[in-house]
């Protein structure tokens, strides 16, 4: 590439913690463009900072009293320092970062890409909220008409857009993991005392509504077979130690809280099973495909995933492990099949090693550039 193209990224999130937009920005840095990002600091002042060779400049957006005065704030903000940033393409990640893409690309004449990660009206957020749910609907409505392009993580959401809006179906990239370690460590039996005739099932994750989390540690005061650790924070994180507490699961269950994203990999492969419970209520629950779902094949942990389209898909049709209803009783017996059952459990396992070879971060990321290439030949 002669000249570096500019590509001007837009994030509502600090950016260090979400795997798909540094995955994506690390990838189009490597392959010759000029990344820019865009994204919130959550520390109240603004800073800039380089990560994996990508310039990444943090509005912060705190100071107002509710969600969407921080909507608002980080709009208005980004729009104007997006503007005066030349770039051939404004590509915004979820719709709340899309409007500062827009208003950008008018400015300086580029083009626009769309990347939806969430079927963002769906969210679980918006349920009982009907004049909130509307507003997001005709905002999304107004704009995605403006986009040159629109991208999403999988062919559910991307049907369930063009039928929403008309548009030309969505290109699809999947959120494959960037690199395979399928090779085991003790990371997580040294470091929890965890016994090595138990298994040990994995989340990562926001702890929050929908993942199916009350129903594991429901699960988990029966199960004696394994014992569960559980990445991440969130919302719901003092609701779920209360009731770790009252369950008495200290033993059976461990919460690790955050970990730096570079890390995850060698907790991925010091797991044996990999949980993804969602719950379906949401609509973009149930049409949703994660990117823990590829992160733990890519270390070679068999599934037990939630009876949706997508997990249905590919754990039934490259047999990655168990789909269930989410209940406390499905979760048992899953759990329990896979430990009890070693040939099951090896043919998943050598299934997750499989398809994490085919299904490659490479692969799919390499649509970016076809995209890109495209957009600016008109």
């Amino acid at each position: 590439m002669q000249d570096k193209v500019r590509i001007c990224m837009f994030v509502l999130n600090p950016y260090v913690s979400d795997g798909r937009v540094r995955r994506t920005c690390r990838y189009l840095s490597s392959s010759g463009f000029d990344v820019v990002v865009i994204a919130e600091s959550q520390s109240g002042v603004d800073d800039e900072l380089e990560i994996d060779g990508v310039r990444v400049i943090r509005l912060a957006s705190g100071g107002w009293p509710t969600s969407k005065g921080r909507f608002i704030k980080f709009m208005l903000r980004a729009a104007m320092r997006g503007a005066a940033i030349k770039a051939e393409i404004y590509h915004a990640f979820d719709l709340d970062a899309l409007a500062p893409a827009v208003i950008a690309s008018i400015w300086n004449r580029g083009s626009v890409v769309y990347e939806a990660h969430e079927y963002y009206v769906g969210l679980e957020a918006l349920l009982g909220r009907p004049f909130t749910k509307m507003a997001w609907i005709i905002w999304e409505w107004l704009l995605i008409f403006i986009a040159d392009r629109t991208i999403t993580i999988n062919n559910s959401i991307a049907d369930k857009l063009r039928s929403r809006y008309g548009i030309q179906r969505p290109d699809v990239i999947y959120s494959c993991a960037e690199n395979c370690n399928s090779k085991k460590n003790g990371l997580l039996r040294k470091r929890y005392d965890i016994q090595d005739q138990k298994l040990i099932a994995l989340y990562t994750g926001i702890l929050r509504k929908g993942q199916g989390l009350e129903i594991l540690l429901e699960a988990f005061s029966e199960i004696e077979s394994t014992e569960l650790v559980i990445i991440g924070s969130g919302p719901m994180e003092d609701k779920l130690k209360e009731k770790w507490k009252m369950l008495k699961l200290e033993r059976k269950v461990i919460f690790v809280g955050q970990v730096e994203y570079d890390e995850l990999g060698d907790y991925y492969a010091s797991a044996d099973i990999g949980i993804l419970l969602m719950e379906p209520e949401a609509e973009n629950n149930r049409l949703a495909l994660p990117n823990k779902f590829f992160a733990y094949l890519s270390a070679g942990l068999p599934v037990i995933v939630s009876d949706i389209p997508e997990l249905r898909h590919f754990v039934g049709d490259y047999e990655l492990g168990l789909v269930i209803s989410p209940t406390k009783e499905n979760t048992i017996s899953a759990i329990n099949n896979l430990a009890s059952d070693k040939t099951l459990y090896q043919r998943c396992q050598a299934n997750a090693v499989e398809f994490s070879s085919e299904f490659t971060w490479i692969n799919e990321a390499e649509k970016y550039i076809r995209i890109y290439s495209e957009l600016r030949e008109g």
